[in-house]
């Protein structure tokens, strides 16, 4: 069997299929949207991952006002959880490492998923059609009980 080109000749281009019609649909099958949420997807996924995240949010527990447990439990008041999540956009801006960002981005999102789940409340202005892309996404990396949390923000209603 012999191959269609290998007479030498290809196909004849559409003309309909302009030049940076084509590169940009190959750019977008090539490369996705890079979310700030990948850097921290991909850095719970190395293998010291999951100690480096209890080390963080052991050390957010000195600088939040109330704890990460509150996160999990529902005792955080949702007017907590708005200036969690304010402080934490701070943080992300202002880190001085990449590591600090990240770790900043954490407890952001697991703010938003407790204000959903305990309080009914989307506290962002992002879109929950974004939202609980990031929670799904996110909650593929995350420990138990994080995961559970970000897996019931995705869910509710």
């Amino acid at each position: 069997m012999t191959s269609p080109y290998s007479s030498g000749s290809f196909p004849t281009p559409q003309p309909h299929l302009q030049k940076q019609t084509a590169v940009t649909m190959l750019s977008m099958g090539l490369v996705g949207k890079h979310r700030p949420l990948d850097d921290l997807i991909d850095r719970l996924s190395r293998p010291d991952g999951q100690v480096w995240l209890q080390t963080l949010l052991r050390r957010q527990d000195r600088t939040l006002p109330m704890s990460m447990q509150s996160l999990l439990d529902g005792t955080a008041s949702l007017d907590q959880l708005k200036r969690t999540k304010d402080i934490s956009k701070s943080l992300i801006a202002d880190a001085e490492t990449r590591e600090m960002a990240l770790g900043a981005l954490a407890v952001y999102c697991l703010s938003v998923a407790a204000a959903l789940v305990h309080h009914g409340q989307l506290i962002s202005s992002q879109s929950r059609e974004e939202w609980d892309t990031l929670f799904v996404d996110l909650s593929a990396v995350m420990p138990v009980p994080w995961r559970d949390l970000l897996m019931q923000a995705a869910l509710q209603q």
